[in-house]
């Protein structure tokens, strides 16, 4: 988790341990950043005892664009 968002923002995905600058794809997150940090490595039912409210995923298939694999974004 890097930067500051809520939910309901655009965010980009990257893979774990690549590159900053990999975009995996961009999608609709579902949570903030901080309640991502206060869940995240935690299974689905682990996650919604400490937030009942907690969705399945962060960002679902459906609020996520693939952009063609994993590309490198060219510097400014």
């Amino acid at each position: 988790v890097e930067g500051s968002f809520s939910a309901e923002e655009i965010v980009e995905v990257m893979p774990a341990g690549h590159d900053r600058d990999a975009v995996l794809g961009r999608g609709i997150v579902r949570l903030s950043a901080r309640e991502l940090e206060a869940v995240k490595g935690m299974s689905s039912a682990a996650a919604r005892r400490l937030q009942p409210d907690c969705p399945d995923e962060v960002v679902h298939r459906d609020d996520f664009v693939l952009l063609g694999g994993l590309i490198e974004e060219e510097p400014a």
